[in-house]
C-alpha cells in the first residue's frame, strides 16, 4: 500500500503556522513544524516528508538556504510559503531550489493549488485564447542591423510612447549568448529567459508584467543573462512555452537575435505570423537572402508570412529596390534609411529613435512598417508597386 503524503512546515510563527495546517486539512497530513529553520532542515531529514513548506517572511535568508539543502535530498519537494508577491523574492526562491511558491492568503487558495499541482508537468494551456502577433526579425547577414530595427519596430508598435500601457508589446533576445538588446537599451535584465521558463505555470498577468525587464518607453524585455552558461539550460521547448505563454498578455512580441537556422531560432520561426527578412544593398547580402528564402520556402513559408525590409537604404546604391526584387523574385516590402549618426545617438542614449530624434526619416521609416506588420497592405505588393513572382 502506497504511503500518505506527508509535510513539515519550516519557519512560520504560531500564527502562521495555525493558518497552514488550517489549509492543509484533509489535504496531507502534518509530520512535524518547526519555527527555527535549522532544526526544520534536521526535521526534514529525520522525517523525510514528501513536502517541505518554508515560511519566507521571518528569516528570509535562513529559510533560503534550508531551501537550498532540502533541494538536493531525495524525494522531497521544497516548497516557500510567503504573504508576499515580490517577484524578486520568486526569483530568490527558484534559484535557491524551491519547486514551487505559494502566496499565504486566509482562504488558502494558492496553498492548495501548489499541493495539488506538484506533482503535474508545468505547462502552457494550449486551449487558451491567443491574442498576440509575433513577429521575428531575421538577419541576412551579420551587421546588417536588425536589432536596431527589431527594438525600435517593438517600440513603434507601443502607440502610447511613454505612456504604454502594460501587454502592449514585448521584445525578445533571442541570442542567449551574445544578444546585443540589452546593450542596445542600456539595461540590465533582471529576469532572463531561464527564469521566465521556469516560473510559468506560477505567473498570473499582473505578476508577469512585474517580472519582465521594462525600458523606459515602456517597452517590455525579455533577455539572457550575463552568465553564459545559463544559455544552455533553455532549449526549444521552454523558448516555445514562453512564446505561447506572452502571446495570451501582449498585443504584440518582436523576436531580436535570429542568424541562423538552430533549433531555438526555428521554434521561432514556426510561432511567427511575420518574419522580416532584413538585409543590406550589397551582394554578400543578396546572396545570402536568397539563401534564406530558399530556407524558408522548404520549411513551407509564403510570401504573407515572410517580407523582405532593406535596411540603412540609399537611393542610389549600388543594389536598387528594383534589383533586389527581380534577383529575390519578391518585393521589397520597406526600406530603412542610413542614418547612422541619429542610430548610434540612440544607441549610446539606450533610448528608442522615436524619443532621440522622432522626425528622422530612420524613425518614419520604421513607423511606416507597422501597417505592414499588420496586415493592413496587400500581402504581395511591395511599397513601390512592383509585384513578387
Amino acid at each position: 500500500m502506497a504511503k500518505s503524503p506527508t509535510v513539515v512546515i519550516i519557519g512560520a510563527p504560531e500564527r502562521e503556522e495555525a493558518l497552514i495546517r488550517g489549509q492543509l486539512s484533509g489535504m496531507i497530513e502534518v509530520v512535524r513544524s518547526e519555527s527555527d529553520p535549522q532544526r526544520g532542515l534536521e526535521a526534514v531529514r529525520r522525517e523525510a516528508p514528501n513536502i517541505a513548506l518554508l515560511y519566507l517572511d521571518e528569516e528570509p535568508k535562513a529559510v533560503l538556504e534550508a531551501v537550498s539543502k532540502i533541494s538536493q535530498l531525495n524525494g522531497c519537494a521544497a516548497v516557500i510559503v510567503s504573504r508576499d508577491r515580490d517577484p524578486d523574492n520568486i526569483l530568490l526562491a527558484m534559484r535557491s531550489g524551491a519547486r514551487d511558491y505559494a502566496y499565504l492568503e486566509d482562504e488558502g487558495v494558492d496553498v492548495r493549488r501548489v499541493l495539488l499541482n506538484l506533482s503535474l508537468t508545468p505547462a502552457v494551456a494550449e486551449d487558451a485564447p491567443q491574442r498576440g502577433m509575433v513577429v521575428a526579425v531575421f538577419s541576412s547577414k551579420g551587421g546588417s542591423g536588425a536589432t536596431t530595427i527589431a527594438a525600435n519596430l517593438a517600440g513603434a508598435l507601443i502607440p502610447d510612447g511613454r505612456g504604454a500601457k502594460p501587454g502592449q508589446a514585448v521584445l525578445l533576445d533571442l541570442d542567449l549568448q551574445m544578444g546585443d538588446v540589452l546593450a542596445f537599451l542600456d539595461i540590465s535584465s533582471r529576469y532572463t529567459w531561464r527564469d521566465l521558463a521556469a516560473n510559468l505555470h506560477r505567473l498570473d498577468q499582473d505578476l508577469l508584467y512585474k517580472s519582465l525587464t521594462l525600458h523606459s518607453s515602456g517597452l517590455s524585455i525579455v533577455a539572457q543573462s550575463d552568465v553564459l552558461e545559463e544559455a544552455e539550460e533553455v532549449d526549444s521547448k521552454s523558448v516555445g512555452k514562453v512564446i505561447t505563454f506572452l502571446r495570451k498578455h501582449f498585443d504584440f512580441i518582436v523576436i531580436d537575435g535570429l542568424r541562423n537556422f538552430s533549433e531555438l531560432s526555428l521554434v521561432a520561426l514556426d510561432m511567427a505570423d511575420r518574419i522580416l527578412l532584413t538585409m543590406t544593398q550589397d551582394i554578400p547580402a543578396l546572396k545570402n537572402a536568397n539563401r534564406c528564402l530558399a530556407i524558408f520556402k522548404q520549411l513551407g513559408y509564403d510570401n504573407n508570412k515572410v517580407k523582405l525590409v532593406l535596411n540603412r537604404f540609399l537611393k542610389r546604391g549600388d543594389l536598387d529596390i528594383d534589383a533586389v526584387a527581380d534577383a529575390l523574385g519578391m518585393p521589397v516590402e520597406g526600406t530603412v534609411a542610413n542614418d547612422f549618426p541619429t542610430a548610434i545617438k540612440a544607441i549610446n542614449e539606450g533610448s528608442l529613435l522615436v524619443n532621440v530624434a522622432p522626425r528622422a526619416k530612420v524613425t518614419k521609416d520604421i513607423r511606416a512598417l507597422v501597417p505592414m506588420i499588420r496586415g493592413e497592405r496587400p500581402a504581395r505588393k511591395g511599397l513601390f508597386g512592383k509585384r513578387g513572382r
